[in-house]
Formats: C-alpha cells, sequence, structure tokens
C-alpha cells in the first residue's frame, strides 16, 4: 500500500501548521509530527480511520492533541490510500471530498 497526499490536503496541512506555530508555542511541531504518525499508522492498517457519516467511501482519523483529522480513501485495486484532507473539526462542516 502507497500513500499519496493530494495537493489540497498538503495546502490544508501548510495552513493548519502555520496557524499551529503561531498560537501553540509549547508545542509547535505537534501537527507535522502527528501528520507523520498517521501516515505511518495507514501505511500498516488502512482501515484504522472510522467511515465518514457524510460519505462512506470516505474514512477519517483524528490527529490526536488537536482538533484536526486526517481523510482519506483506500483503493484496493491500485493498493493506494489517498490523504484527500486535513480538516479542522472545529469549522462545524466537513471538507471538501472529490
Amino acid at each position: 500500500m502507497r500513500v499519496v497526499v493530494t495537493a489540497t490536503a498538503l495546502e490544508q496541512l501548510k495552513e493548519l501548521d502555520d496557524w499551529w506555530r503561531v498560537n501553540r508555542a509549547r508545542v509547535p511541531d505537534r501537527v507535522l509530527e502527528e501528520f507523520e504518525r498517521i501516515e505511518e499508522v495507514l501505511l500498516g492498517h488502512p482501515s484504522a480511520g472510522r467511515k465518514y457519516s457524510a460519505d462512506p467511501s470516505y474514512r477519517l482519523l483524528a490527529m490526536k492533541g488537536t482538533p484536526y483529522q486526517v481523510f482519506y480513501s483506500v483503493d484496493d485495486e491500485q493498493e493506494t490510500l489517498t490523504i484527500e484532507a486535513v480538516w479542522s473539526a472545529m469549522r462545524g462542516k466537513g471538507p471538501p471530498l472529490g
């Protein structure tokens, strides 16, 4: 299984990481460290996240110690896991997917 991160997810990750570094100076690296941890988890366990209720073709996994979630899809045939979004649960709505 290989992990692909979309350009949109990378932009979202950078935006959240930038905000975090300014506003959470005690743990400035948390967002990137947690994202890397999730990538490792998903490599070994693609079904680790729960199904996204708004669209069960996507799964999500919470980033520990943050209000952020990683949204992803799995293509078993292509052996690819695609991270589609890194999203703040505080926004009150889900990310644009697909």
